[in-house]
């Protein structure tokens, strides 16, 4: 057993005496790690965890830090509860109180008529040092004797801060129960106990001297023992786990905790704390972290900074020099890079490099800022000197990031998670609300791409391919760099220029002249009009006519930022300057200038149009409409050379399309404009003018190009997966409710006629071909990367495979290595008629073969025939409703999978075969995530079986002779292992639901039915 050692004291003689006379605000740290516990399952880095957290905060400067640290054998019930009544309580009111712990979380049963707000009957305990303890409750803290502490130590007026890394959940749809049965989960394992402990007496909590039972039972727990104003982090949701790395001896969420606050420079609110850290740790470990404020600031205390620390932005470093000519101090960088907007504190610093006292703006200028020094400051400053400033904000517009995590390698989307924070996380702030994000990182099937919110299928940029991980790690992490100079400059805008200084008019080709009024003001739409070339094709542009007219008496510098659809700007939208320069173009008083691109073919070497067309990437990806800006910066005087140079972006490669074209340079480019200037008039504004071109081929497709979209493509003269197949099945497809196959959406106008009939035949193609190509690049990938992990192949209906959500394989795949040899619409028999799967297993060797099959064959198509049209009421229910035609079906399964299982030992006896039956499946729409009746429920309905539950009974009796005959089938192959599903999904609520209709589970259902896989697996 591993000795308890003290890390910075003793609980006997904390550490509480300060360095020296200070007026620093006091830090009191009560910090616990336990690993050897002694009577329940010990853990692997919880006392790690809390020494990396007390190392955290010995490195923190601003605090006169007072630390006490209790691992293990110290980390009693009795040294916890006297740890906040004689440590903590020393904190006063400018100070913090901080209590940090990492070990097991556990429940015990409640007594309802003391606790009535405890609907699951249990309280939530975490787990002191237990030692030879004779009972549960001397050494496990409720969570109501934890509120009695924090509600004691409130009175000081500190600032109070819990953390917890440990969990107390009981319910078994989550991605650890998975991942626990696989060789890399092996290595985790979750800080719970799995049993309750018992109910304990009143005497058994640590307030039962200050209060009675009775007390409680008439007054409540609310006035007896209000909440104390409090910050809270806890490690996960409570239907989550909170996980630790055996061999690297971590916690995720104290690892990710720290790396976060680290990025941060230490200085984040707690809101945006947890938003952060929610966002890293949903991706990566399916454990989302949470966070509470209690108290009567609660709402005001989500936006303080941790610890009660300043809350900080971005810091960068500037210099001040003195201006001859202006007389004023001055800064050389100013509005073009973020002051006034997102900059907040300005701090000179001395010679050592330590912040000598604050500026202020005078004036802030495009690239310069005049500043205001009081004459105190000015004491002592050299004239002819160059002094440094700390500049907070600068440069700085982070996007919106939201993190789908669709079936990638969990491992991988950590590693991910990690080098993005370390080398871009200036630059993006995890969004866990994709509404509100402004992109969206998806990770499916091998490969790693930006979309809009909610927009799965339309990806922004060039998908990135997962195969080697360091290469997709650095190019997404500069596809972010760009992405967040990108908005900066979209959003430039001088808030003390509010007022356009240009009139602007946009006039589309046989349209209307538009006068645009505000600096933001709404969108032109520019219709495009279709046009015929020499050779025949249908060309679909317009030509715009944008005006910059300069009304005033004063001489104007113009830069014109064209901020595209693909992430690129260009400044060559007015005449170069008589310095050859695009931008800081001199527009005279009452001058007029359209803008437009040099032209070798107008006589007077540009054009004075504008014309926007549809790019195939808006046409190929169904795209409703595309918006793109151009950014007019104006300024009294011209813009520095090199702030010019500044703001400037390549383009990023488009997605993959038909027929594109490999040199990028050939694409339409963007420019990324910023520029601002100098006093008096104001010395700079900015004016956006938004163009939005409604594609008009919108949910128009060509079954010609849309097979081609769909064919795998040959690389290196091997076939593979088309990169534009994945969005295609999501743009130009539904799934057929009744099996899962794909077939064209019902609102697309489809060209292309003569080929049409061969669609309803090919549906099956699609849905299996195409899908299995898509799905097997991540096998490809993982089999190279992983050559030790276990290997499957999967096959079988829409349980495998079903497109609108993250099924069984989907599960499965982020922890082994599968090949997919899909069968949706297919019958078993069918299934076995084709021998893909019997060559996928020769060629693989696999440990493993799952099969999902049979149950479109009863619950889909053929359904109705199984159910009579007239039924008599004497023979016995649910018997009465069926007709022969299921017991002849029953037997063709058994006779089916006996002959499949005898197929697969013949190829490979090694082969383990694990077969799953169906849960029983619900016909109750109230019961279903997407609410909406099928097959089953109509058929029953129309056949006079409306009653719920004569319908259930019935489903009841059919799912139950399907799981019959397949565990009979079974149980004659010593190779072939039967699961039973039945019972798995758990009644629905108002909150949670495990169907997403009638026949498919919802992603929570298929999760549960994976872990069931993966327990099996496990045993090997």
């Amino acid at each position: 057993m591993p000795t308890a050692k003290p890390y910075l004291a003793e609980m006997d003689s904390p550490n509480t005496t300060p360095a020296g006379p200070t007026d620093k605000p006091k830090l009191y740290s009560l910090v616990v790690g336990i690993n050897a516990y002694q009577q329940v399952r010990q853990l692997s880095g919880a006392t790690q965890d809390a020494e990396t957290f007390e190392r955290y905060l010995a490195d923190l400067t601003g605090f006169e830090h007072h630390p006490l640290h209790l691992a293990d054998q110290q980390a009693t019930k009795t040294a916890l509860v006297e740890g906040f009544r004689t440590h903590l309580k020393l904190a006063g009111p400018n100070d913090t109180a901080l209590f940090y712990y990492a070990g097991h979380g556990a429940q015990e049963a409640a007594d309802p008529t003391l606790w009535p707000t405890e609907t699951d009957k249990k309280l939530e305990s975490i787990v002191c040092f237990d030692g030879d303890s004779e009972h549960t409750w001397d050494y496990l803290l409720t969570d109501k004797e934890l509120r009695f502490l924090i509600q004691e130590l409130s009175q000081t007026g500190a600032h109070i801060v819990t953390i917890f890394d440990c969990c107390h959940s009981g319910d078994n749809t989550r991605f650890f129960d998975l991942l626990s049965e696989t060789p890399e989960g092996r290595k985790m394992q979750e800080r719970r106990l799995s049993e309750s402990a018992p109910m304990r007496p009143w005497e058994g909590f640590i307030f039962h001297d200050r209060f009675s039972e009775a007390d409680f039972r008439q007054k409540g727990l609310d006035a007896l023992i209000p909440l104390g104003t409090h910050m809270q982090l806890a490690a996960c949701e409570s239907d989550e786990a909170a996980v630790e790395d055996r061999e690297n001896k971590e916690g995720a969420f104290t690892k990710n905790l720290i790396s976060v606050l680290k990025a941060a420079n230490n200085a984040i609110s707690y809101q945006t704390l947890h938003n952060r850290i929610r966002q890293y740790m949903r991706f990566a470990y399916e454990q989302r972290p949470r966070i509470s404020a209690a108290g009567d600031r609660s709402d005001l205390m989500l936006t303080t900074g941790f610890l009660n620390r300043p809350v900080d932005t971005q810091t960068a470093l500037a210099e001040i020099t003195y201006n001859l000519s202006k007389k004023q101090w001055m800064l050389d960088v100013g509005a073009i890079h973020g002051v006034g907007r997102t900059t907040k504190v300005i701090r000179l610093l001395d010679e050592n490099g330590k912040p000598a006292f604050p500026v202020t703006p005078l004036l802030i200028g495009a690239d310069y800022t005049l500043l205001k020094l009081e004459p105190e400051q000015e004491t002592g400053l050299d004239r002819s000197k160059a002094y440094r400033a700390e500049v907070e904000g600068l440069i700085s517009e982070p996007v919106k990031l939201h993190f789908i995590n669709h079936n990638g390698d969990l491992a991988e989307q950590a590693q991910l998670i990690q080098t993005l924070t370390e080398k871009a996380g200036a630059f993006f702030i995890p969004e866990e609300v994709e509404e509100k994000a402004d992109y969206t990182l998806h990770v499916r099937n091998g490969l790693l791409y930006f979309t809009r919110p909610n927009d799965e299928n339309r990806p922004l940029i060039r998908t990135v391919s997962a195969d080697q991980l360091d290469q997709a790690n650095e190019q997404l992490t500069r596809y972010l760099r760009h992405l967040a100079a990108w908005q900066y400059l979209k959003e430039l805008r001088n808030p003390a220029a509010p007022v356009p200084i240009l009139a602007v008019s946009v006039t589309p080709e046989e349209g209307e002249t538009i006068v645009l009024q505000g600096e933001r003001p709404a969108a032109v739409t520019v219709p495009l009009l279709s046009s015929k070339t020499p050779v025949g094709k249908t060309v679909w542009a317009n030509k715009v006519r944008i005006q910059l007219t300069n009304p005033t008496a004063q001489v104007l510098y113009c830069t014109v930022l064209y901020l595209s659809r693909d992430f690129i700007a260009m400044r060559n939208f007015l005449p170069i300057n008589e310095r050859l320069q695009a931008g800081n173009y001199r527009l005279e008083p009452g001058q007029t200038e359209w803008l437009g691109l040099p032209s070798k073919k107008s006589l007077t070497g540009r054009l004075e149009v504008v014309r926007m067309s549809l790019e195939e990437t808006v046409r190929q990806y169904n795209w409703p409409d595309v918006t793109e800006y151009f950014k007019v910066i104006v300024s009294v005087n011209p813009l520095s050379e090199s702030t010019l140079a500044m703001l400037s972006l390549d383009i990023l490669p488009s997605p993959h399309t038909l027929d594109e074209k490999l040199d990028f340079s050939e694409n339409r480019a963007s420019a990324f404009d910023t520029s601002e200037d100098e006093e008096t008039f104001p010395d700079w504004s900015t004016q956006t003018i938004t163009l939005r071109m409604p594609n008009p081929v919108f949910n128009q497709v060509d079954l010609g190009e849309l097979t081609r979209m769909l064919e795998p493509v040959l690389v290196d003269g091997v076939s593979e997966a088309n990169p534009m197949s994945d969005f295609a099945l999501g743009l130009y497809f539904r799934p057929y409710p009744v099996d899962g196959t794909l077939v064209l959406r019902d609102d697309l106008e489809v060209t292309g006629e003569e080929q049409r009939g061969l669609w309803g035949d090919l549906k099956t193609l699609v849905s299996n071909q195409v899908a299995n190509h898509i799905r097997n690049r991540q096998y490809k990938q993982n089999l190279l990367k992983y050559p030790d992990r276990v290997r499957i192949v999967a096959g079988g209906d829409s349980w495998f495979q079903y497109p609108l959500l993250s099924d069984v394989i989907d599960y499965l795949a982020r922890v082994y290595t599968v090949n997919s040899t899909p069968a949706v619409g297919n019958s078993l028999k069918k299934y076995i008629e084709n021998s893909k799967f019997l060559e996928t297993i020769a060629q693989v060797s696999p440990r493993f073969f799952l099969l999902s099959g049979g149950g479109a064959h009863f619950f889909g198509e053929e359904f109705p025939t199984y159910i009579r049209d007239k039924w008599e009421g004497g023979e016995t229910a649910p018997q009465r409703y069926l007709t022969e035609a299921f017991t002849a079906a029953l037997d063709d399964l058994e006779a089916d999978l006996k002959r499949l299982f005898r197929l697969v030992r013949l190829q490979n006896e090694k082969v383990k075969v694990l077969a799953h039956g169906y849960d029983y499946l619900n016909p109750d729409i109230s019961q279903t995530q997407s609410g909406k009746p099928g097959l089953i429920s109509k058929t029953l309905t129309e056949r006079g079986i409306s009653d719920p539950a004569e319908q259930q009974n019935l489903i009841r009796f059919m799912v139950d002779g399907f799981n019959e005959r397949l565990q009979r089938a079974a149980a004659e192959y010593e190779n072939v292992a039967y699961i039973n599903l039945r019972g798995t999904m758990r009644p629905a609520t108002e909150q949670l639901k495990y169907w997403y209709d009638e026949f498919h589970p919802n992603e929570k259902g298929f999760l549960s039915i994976a872990t069931k896989y993966a327990q099996l697996i496990g045993k090997g």
